[in-house]
Formats: structure tokens, sequence, C-alpha cells
């Protein structure tokens, strides 16, 4: 295709190499296992591209229902989603907390606490749902006197998460840092460059 379009000459070799994250490690392990550029999945983006711009997206449920494959079950996911999305409904809900601390106490002992029930009842996520009611609750907590009659320390292992790709990357870009795809991506390629600091070391 390229060579149909005048952009490379007939003199170069092209090929296709495969990287899932930005690390020096896998992107030199990429160009060392360069592939053949197969015909097969040029055509399909090709044809997946052409009716994205012919039609758009209202033709998932067609390729769902008649074209089984690895991307019907994304398709199927996309449109369970927004099925999902177009029937919410908002719902007004409160939660309560406490914070409980022992006067008597030498080392000023503090805990919080989540109201999980009330008047013998158990709530649920949607229990609280006006702040009228939750203002009520909130008046007979402060009017009551509390014991703690037992207590239990354990401790929590937490693994660290996997290392970042590129789709990962992405994502907590977004939604930690309100950073666009693009945005997100011209960073990390400039942080593996490397970057000069303000004493005169590289990233």
């Amino acid at each position: 295709m390229l060579h149909q379009q005048d952009a490379l000459r007939e003199d170069v070799t092209v090929a296709r190499v495969v990287f899932n994250e930005i690390t020096e490690a896998s992107i030199k392990s990429a160009l060392q296992a360069p592939r053949e550029i197969d015909a097969n999945l040029v055509h399909a983006y090709l044809a997946r591209r052409a009716l994205d711009y012919l039609i758009g997206f209202n033709v998932s449920p067609l390729l769902l229902r008649k074209l089984p494959g690895c991307q019907s079950a994304a398709l199927a996911l996309i449109c369970d989603r927004e099925r999902e999305i177009d029937g919410f409904k908002a719902t007004e809900y409160w939660t309560i907390d406490a914070q409980f601390q022992d006067p008597n106490s030498g080392n000023n002992l503090a805990f919080s606490s989540h109201l999980t029930n009330f008047d013998s009842k158990k709530l649920n996520q949607l229990s609280i749902n006006s702040n009228m009611e939750a203002k009520a609750i909130e008046e007979k907590i402060n009017l009551s006197k509390f014991e703690l009659i037992g207590s239990k320390t354990s401790k929590n292992r937490r693994n660290p998460p996997p290392p970042y790709i590129t789709s990962t990357l992405q994502q907590d870009a977004a939604n930690k840092l309100n950073f666009s795809a693009a945005y997100t991506m011209k960073v990390a390629q400039k942080l593996y460059e490397g970057v000069e600091l303000s004493d005169g070391k590289s990233t």
C-alpha cells in the first residue's frame, strides 16, 4: 500500500514490530524479532476502518449476530455496557461514618466506624435516601453513648501492582490526572528518551 502511494522506495524492506509496553527491554526485544507484514491483517483493518467511516458503530449489533469471533466478544461487552448506561437511573443515597475516641486512654486511641445497622435493621447502600433522614440518624447517634466491647488487629498484605502496559497507563493517566491518551503517550515517550532534571541529571 505504501508502494502504491509512492511513500516508500522499492529498495526498502518493511517489517512489523509488536510491543505491549513502553520499556527499553520490550522495544529492543520487538526490534530484534520483526515480523512480516500479514496482508490479511492489513485488509481486515482497512475493512473495519471503512465500516466505521461508512456506517459507524451502529453496525456492531449486526456484526455481533452475523460474524462470530474475537471481535464479537469485544462488541458484545461494548453493547452490554451501553445498555447499562442508557438504563441507569440516578438514585440519591447517604452513608454515615463516625470517629470514636476514648478520652480515658493514655495514647488517645481513635478509630473510625461505618454505620451498618440502625434500629435493629441492617442497612444496605440505598437505605438512607435523603438528607433529612441522614440528619435524623446523625442526631440520634450524637445523643447516644457507645461502648467498645472488643477489638481485633490483623495484618493485610498488599502486592505491588503489575507494570504498566499501554492501556493501563492511559487509563490511570485519564482517571487520576485527566490526561488524554495522546498527551499520555507524548509524556511517556519523553520520559523514555530521558528528561534533564533541575540538578543536571537525566531520568
